[in-house]
């Protein structure tokens, strides 16, 4: 088969699945609503004002030891953006300030996951291995062993989340998985010269899996949820999903086509450059959110915007 031919294929193939997801995310805000949130405490407490059945729920869900009163007192704080309306919108999301900031955190730090490369890495691992100059057999043990490393990290990133906070794992393990991919990029260019570089491609991409795994797989899952109210969320995150799939289905298409042309050098404008941006701007805007309420984020960065908003228009007025 022409290589060519077999590029365009190969991409076809890895991206079968991203239409599909992106029509899911666009629906998942009915289903949710419907489904996911009905006999959760806050639903039944918010939406249906069933003090007994969500004092039900937060046992089945917590435990008998949890403090229920303290349970209830930190949804009915978060209730009260609820009471003006219990519908929500894209208008009212980008209207808002503290929304409109919220969402865009969490499209972003999605399209910071995709933008590390995550997909290229996994399915196309033993094609950059052996192009990097390691045998077959090499490069089908370094991806085995990615898969394995990436296992073991997410199983370590559940106590990390909670013990490091979002905000310090997030930059930190996207700022290492942007390291190991511009140290891929240097070994597989200097294994034209020198044979044992291809060793340090090999070691860059399973130290990209364990970075990866820690903080960027995991985070940006969830991030935008703990910063927007309930009747908002679902909403928000599937805005946020339905640009993580419009970046994979485009990344998808790019890499192979683009790493047959300069080889490893594709991934300075494809992941690399993007990637710093989404760090530079997370790092700017993105709030911690460990250990907090939703209600104590969301008055958070309502201060936040609202200051940044009288700064605006001191400035011109000055």
């Amino acid at each position: 088969m022409d290589p060519s031919t077999f590029t365009w294929i190969w991409s076809v193939y890895l991206n079968v699945w991203f239409p599909g997801f992106l029509v899911g995310t666009l629906v998942a805000p009915k289903i949710t609503d419907r489904l996911g949130r009905k006999k959760t405490p806050k639903f039944l407490l918010i939406n249906r004002k069933d003090k007994v059945k969500a004092n039900e729920s937060i046992v089945f869900f917590q435990g008998k030891d949890i403090n229920i009163e303290k349970v209830f007192e930190a949804i009915s704080a978060e209730s009260q953006d609820e009471m003006s309306s219990q519908k929500t919108s894209l208008g009212e999301i980008w209207r808002t300030p503290y929304l409109r900031k919220a969402q865009l955190v969490g499209a972003v730090a999605l399209l910071l996951q995709i933008s590390s490369g995550v997909n290229a890495m996994v399915f196309l691992s033993s094609e950059f291995f052996i192009r990097a100059g390691l045998t077959k057999f090499a490069a089908d043990m370094g991806t085995v062993a990615m898969m394995a490393l990436m296992s073991t990290a997410t199983i370590f990133s559940m106590n990390l989340v909670d013990r490091c906070g979002r905000r310090p794992l997030l930059l930190g393990c996207g700022a290492g998985s942007v390291a190991c991919l511009v140290a891929f990029i240097f070994f597989e260019v200097l294994q034209k010269t020198q044979q044992w570089a291809s060793y340090g491609c090999l070691v860059s991409l399973l130290a990209f899996s364990v970075t990866f795994s820690l903080g960027l797989g995991p985070v940006p899952w969830f991030i935008a949820a703990e910063m927007v109210p309930q009747r908002h969320r679902a909403l928000v995150q599937s805005v946020a999903l339905t640009f993580r799939s419009v970046g994979a289905f485009s990344l998808g298409f790019l890499t192979l086509p683009m790493y047959n042309a300069i080889n490893s050098l594709s991934f300075i404008p494809l992941l690399i450059i993007p990637s710093i941006i989404f760090l530079v701007f997370l790092y700017k805007k993105m709030p911690e959110t460990k250990g907090q309420e939703v209600h104590t984020t969301v008055k958070k960065l309502t201060l936040i915007t609202q200051t940044s908003t009288t700064v605006n228009k001191l400035e011109i007025k000055f």
